[in-house]
């Protein structure tokens, strides 16, 4: 009898979600971090246009 009364192939899976689980917390959490920085700065860019054509040339 094994422990617990599960199957390999069900100790097997289980263990599989118990290692998936903490690696995807933490690329969702570097992806959700990016997306923010991202659009965190679009949306600076945008406040931060006046809407005046820049001289690029020097007078």
């Amino acid at each position: 009898s094994r422990p617990g009364g599960i199957s390999a192939l069900t100790d097997q899976q289980f263990g599989a979600g118990i290692m998936w689980v903490p690696g995807s917390i933490t690329y969702s959490i570097v992806f959700i971090a990016c997306i923010y920085l991202w659009f965190r700065d679009e949306d600076r860019a945008a406040q931060s246009f006046t809407g005046r054509p820049v001289e690029l040339a020097a007078k």
